[in-house]
């Protein structure tokens, strides 16, 4: 023998898994994980958080109250613009009656048969009735 120690090849060998089945990842240990704590805000962001919030609160109902007021107004305008219109229509259909009894009193009046009444009654002659024709010609001058 030798003074050399018999040289073999190490084995190494690896600690055994256990079974595992096709397609199933191996469970795995959670581990806790430090959770971070609100911290608190100080004082100052605090009220400043509620002047901020009280204000945009104030401004919502104002812009609520604007919004309902302008379209309520808006509406009796439209409502009297109507009304001012079914009037005006009203007095067009009763200024075209009123329009139409002149125009028939003035036909009335403009009748040539109406004119030729009203002349006879007032003692008005016509100039074709005036004229009379003389038998004997006149001599107005001589040379």
């Amino acid at each position: 023998m030798s003074a050399l120690p018999l040289l073999e090849a190490p084995t190494i060998t690896r600690p055994q898994r256990p079974f595992q089945r096709p397609g199933v990842s191996p469970r795995r240990k959670s581990v806790a994980r430090p959770v971070a704590r609100p911290r608190a805000l100080p004082k100052q962001h605090v009220r400043a958080l509620e002047i901020f919030t009280e204000r945009a609160l104030l401004f919502c109902g104002v812009a609520i109250a604007t919004f309902m007021v302008s379209s309520l107004v808006g509406h009796v305008m439209v409502e009297k613009s109507r009304r001012d219109g079914i009037a005006a229509l009203a007095r067009v259909r009763e200024a075209s009656r009123a329009e139409n009894l002149l125009q028939e009193h003035v036909y009335a009046l403009a009748n040539d048969q109406a004119v030729q009444a009203w002349a006879f009654q007032h003692g008005f002659v016509a100039p074709e009735d005036s004229i009379r024709i003389a038998s004997e010609k006149t001599l107005v001058a001589r040379r």
